[in-house]
């Protein structure tokens, strides 16, 4: 007799074990979670003030970012423009719960609650660093692994002047700057990291005015001028 109870025991015991080790099924679910980092290695950083380059790989603390998350054919997920706020090392914000449909995040920044993610305006003479991720097919997430890892991308690049004076001590007021390929202003669609442009001219002028530089004369320390700009190719 305690031969055959031993044996329902250990029967019960591998029935459970079996059931247990089912996991997560595609009609579970699991909140969408997020880790987002700044890109600094293909473009730079625009500061409030003067246009200067920095290293910033993270944001501080209380920074809102817009989050969409999507789907392969946009039936299952549709969430747009939901703000995301950084508490902590948290980002918090509507739940958004995952199940075992392949789902696809973008964000940006900065969040405006009446932004359409799919053409933010880009000025770059706002003084403002424009960021985003766009969806990617390949790295999604669901209920299996609902964490997403994200870097932001830079959508200005940078144009910098280095100038040396020849003839010893010099000042420049102003500088222009033109040219077919540069704008200074678009739409970007933060989903796809698509940029269009007004079609009222081919290019922008850009101009940096009053600012009374000295120039060096030292060839191995030149004197630089950054203009952020959008490039059309």
């Amino acid at each position: 007799m305690k031969n055959i109870k031993s044996c329902f025991i250990l029967l019960a015991v591998l029935l459970f074990a079996a059931c247990s080790s089912e996991g997560v099924t595609d009609e579970a679910q699991a909140r969408l979670g997020l880790n987002v980092s700044i890109g600094t290695t293909t473009r730079t950083v625009y500061e409030m003030t003067q246009a200067t380059l920095n290293n910033a790989t993270s944001f501080p603390d209380g920074t809102t970012i817009g989050l969409s998350v999507s789907d392969a054919d946009g039936t299952v997920y549709t969430t747009s423009n939901t703000p995301y706020t950084l508490n902590g090392t948290v980002w918090e914000g509507l739940d958004i719960w995952l199940n075992g449909t392949p789902a696809m995040v973008s964000v940006y920044h900065p969040y405006s609650p009446t932004a359409n993610p799919k053409a933010i305006p880009v000025d770059c003479t706002a003084g403002v660093d424009y960021l985003y991720v766009p969806y990617d097919a390949d790295h999604t997430v669901n209920n299996y692994r609902p964490r997403a890892s994200l870097e932001m991308r830079h959508a200005m690049s940078v144009f910098r002047l280095s100038l040396v004076s020849n003839i010893g001590t010099a000042i420049i007021s102003s500088v222009e700057l033109s040219g077919e390929g540069i704008r200074k202003s678009g739409f970007l669609d933060t989903t796809t990291g698509i940029m269009t442009f007004p079609t009222s001219s081919a290019t922008d002028l850009l101009r940096a005015s009053d600012l009374d530089i000295n120039i060096s004369h030292d060839r191995n320390h030149p004197t630089t001028i950054d203009f952020f700009v959008l490039p059309t190719g």
